[in-house]
């Protein structure tokens, strides 16, 4: 029992992370980057095309060793608060725990390429990790809903 309940864990972790994925892929410009490391993290997509000062990131710790997806999130859209539009700047670290059902989300915001600050906060198991998000960063994450048509391709005789 305590073997399943450790794997139960283990895949809430990663499935809580690539949930996270649906909310943010949306507002990322560039494709996300998978790491082990926190050199791969220095060296990603994201801080390569905003040129960003990785020297200030090391400053501000960035995780060291696990699973992690790195997202850079540059967007306009409405204020989670006010409703009113804002931009988003930020590099977004998704890390699994992996021991616990939980998500640590750290983002970096950035201004022009200088880091301005970090934040971090939990995803826990069963929270909707588009609320978190959204509290969290006062910027509204919503996920993209495709429908699946019914064929038809209509046309005229």
């Amino acid at each position: 029992l305590v073997g399943f309940i450790l794997i139960a864990v283990f895949l809430t972790s990663l499935s809580g992370a690539r949930l996270l994925d649906k909310y943010l892929y949306l507002h990322s410009p560039i494709n996300n980057d998978f790491c082990m490391t926190s050199s791969c993290v220095l060296s990603s997509e994201g801080i390569k095309t905003y040129n960003l000062n990785t020297t200030e990131l090391e400053r501000l710790d960035v995780p060291s060793v696990g699973p992690m997806w790195v997202y850079p999130l540059y967007d306009v859209g409405p204020s989670y608060s006010l409703g009113i539009n804002k931009q988003i700047k930020a590099l977004v670290v998704v890390r699994p725990l992996l021991i616990v059902p939980a998500v640590e989300v750290v983002v970096y915001q950035f201004r022009g390429t200088h880091f301005t600050g970090k934040q971090k906060f939990y995803v826990v198991w069963p929270q909707s990790p588009g609320n978190v998000l959204s509290k969290k960063l006062d910027f509204h994450f919503t996920v993209l809903i495709i429908k699946g048509g019914g064929g038809g391709g209509g046309g005229a005789a």
